[in-house]
């Protein structure tokens, strides 16, 4: 899916062609709206579930391992977009789509980083368990992005989800409505500050950031 630069430029959203809304955010509209709606970090405890999955990402900075982000999944709340999450962070899926080796191809500090497109690693791939791409849950269009740390559905528009996700660095109201939250990092602030300081106003990160094993954690890992 290719993105007009002239249509980056051109606002926020413009709905006959948001590829990936997340990529077409212009950054001084963001602050804007950001002070519109304020800057809580409300918490989502509520969203959360102790019978929800939870998987992780061990993370490379150029080759280097810094950490694993654990996160949990909101199937209490979407399950179908938890599913194909887990499945694909398990890698045991039918088709053998993985995170594992894919890459975070967009990090803007003070906004969110991207990833999951293990298919043509710039952001114009990937696919769900599902089929190239599967319908918005409704639930998950009324779960907030209201704090740092969540997880939530990158698409097309409407109806697009695939494999691509992105993480919160705060809260990004504007974006409620328009995709999909379903899960939370419970674990990997660290790592979380990290990418966000190698991201920049472009969107092109400053080093390489891999994502060298993903995975589910059982039960008695997750507790």
């Amino acid at each position: 899916m290719f993105v007009n630069p002239l249509m980056r430029r051109a606002g926020f959203v413009h709905q006959a062609a948001r590829v990936n809304q997340i990529n077409l955010v212009n950054l001084n509209q963001r602050f804007i709206m950001k002070n519109m709606f304020g800057g809580s970090q409300a918490p989502a405890g509520s969203y959360s579930d102790p019978s929800n999955p939870k998987v992780y990402f061990e993370i490379s900075q150029n080759t280097k391992p810094i950490g694993r982000m654990v996160f949990e999944l909101y199937a209490n709340h979407v399950p179908k977009t938890a599913e194909n999450f887990r499945s694909i962070c398990a890698g045991d899926n039918k088709q053998g789509f993985t995170y594992s080796k894919s890459h975070f191809h967009r990090i803007i500090n003070g906004f969110m980083a991207q990833g999951g497109d293990f298919t043509n690693h710039n952001g114009t791939g990937g696919a769900s368990i599902y089929g190239r791409t599967f319908p918005d849950e409704p639930a998950g269009l009324k779960l907030m992005h209201k704090q740092r740390g969540l997880l939530s559905m990158a698409n097309a528009g409407p109806n697009t989800n695939g494999s691509q996700f992105f993480i919160t660095f705060c809260d990004t109201p504007w974006l409620n409505g328009n995709h999909a939250v379903f899960g939370e990092m419970v674990e990997g602030e660290e790592v979380l500050q990290i990418l966000e300081h190698n991201g920049s106003q472009s969107g092109t990160p400053k080093a390489k950031f891999v994502i060298e094993k993903s995975g589910e954690l059982k039960e008695e890992e997750a507790a």
